[in-house]
């Protein structure tokens, strides 16, 4: 399994024509539903000042390839703004998503779009996958540059029997709770999503959400340390 990390300028797609336009502004796309060959909706989380979000959702709205660009979080400059958006590509210039699954790729979830930059993970069962999408992408009129590309199985090797003990140490609740927490950017470095926008992203109570990510991190980092120290290290006489 091959780990490829891509930056590509697409044409002709909103979000990152409009993100070219709005440099103080970072747009992450936390999920896609394709809706056909040439339609998609999304849930983007878009970070930057009051003022420039409400420009750059303005431009979004008047991009040719925009259907509907609507907010679905309240204005907090403290907070990023959560929006739902249908998108409509051209066939000569199609979504990147659609080209990933033309070449029998995958790809992580979350795509970061700065200054008009779409930043992609994407993951391959051989190399040459990965050569056969950057070629594609290409094709199609759009820059790309390749930034990394390592052979995953070496690093996950004897680490997934680990990993899938752990997870089944979680709740189905905790484990949605979780994903939640890190598909809306909660542990990010710089993040300012909160427990209650969590709840509200999940439709639950404060508490309640707020309950289970401390029962998650507890159990994560008790398994982390288990794995880091030996018993004599830690335990008490």
């Amino acid at each position: 399994m091959w780990g490829t990390e891509l930056a590509v300028r697409h044409r002709g797609c909103p979000v990152s024509d409009t993100c070219i336009d709005h440099p103080s502004i970072t747009v992450g796309n936390l999920s896609k539903l394709r809706l056909g060959e040439s339609h998609e909706k999304r849930l983007l989380r878009v970070h930057g000042p009051p003022e420039a979000v409400d420009a750059f959702a303005g431009d979004f709205r008047e991009h040719d390839g925009t259907v509907s660009f609507d907010r679905i979080s309240d204005t907090d400059p403290e907070a990023p703004t959560y929006f739902t958006s249908e998108l409509a590509y051209q066939e000569e210039n199609p979504s990147i998503l659609s080209l990933i699954h033309q070449t029998e790729c995958y790809q992580h979830s979350t795509v970061s779009v700065t200054q008009g930059i779409e930043n992609w993970t994407i993951y391959s069962e051989q190399k040459p996958q990965v050569r056969d999408l950057v070629e594609l992408i290409k094709e199609h009129g759009n820059n790309v540059d390749l930034c990394r590309s390592v052979d995953v199985a070496t690093i996950t090797d004897g680490k997934s029997m680990q990993l899938a003990t752990l997870q089944t140490k979680l709740t189905e609740k905790q484990t949605a709770v979780y994903e939640a927490a890190l598909e809306l950017g909660y542990y990010d470095d710089d993040a300012s999503v909160t427990v209650s926008d969590l709840a509200d992203h999940l439709g639950l109570h404060r508490s309640t959400v707020g309950e289970h990510i401390k029962k998650v991190e507890n159990r994560i980092l008790t398994e982390i340390g288990t794995q880091m120290f030996t018993a004599t290290e830690y335990s008490r006489e």
